[in-house]
């Protein structure tokens, strides 16, 4: 329709995207639908820490990484920042 934009998206990626939010806190907790284009996307590596320092310079964050081949998917957390999850992945799609 008239309102709609197009995206164009290489394939074999990931295009994670969040549920929109009104503000962002500190305890906020980004919803992610991660889009698959693609049979064979590359893997894909999200950032989570606290959102306010810069405590991740020092090291304090946490790789998400997202993996799928042409029939499963899985993620992987991994890291030292210990606080609130800042990303939680709540569905998968496949384009």
């Amino acid at each position: 329709g008239v309102r709609q934009i197009p995206w164009f998206v290489n394939g074999d990626t990931f295009l994670p995207l969040a549920r929109p939010v009104e503000d962002i806190k500190p305890d906020t907790c980004f919803e992610i639908t991660v889009n698959i284009v693609g049979d064979k996307p590359a893997n894909f590596t999200l950032y989570e820490d606290d959102g306010v320092t810069t405590a991740y310079a020092r090291g304090d964050q946490n790789q998400i990484q997202l993996h799928a081949d042409s029939d499963s998917h899985s993620i992987r957390r991994s890291g030292s920042y210990h606080g609130p999850a800042r990303y939680t992945i709540t569905g998968w799609k496949r384009f």
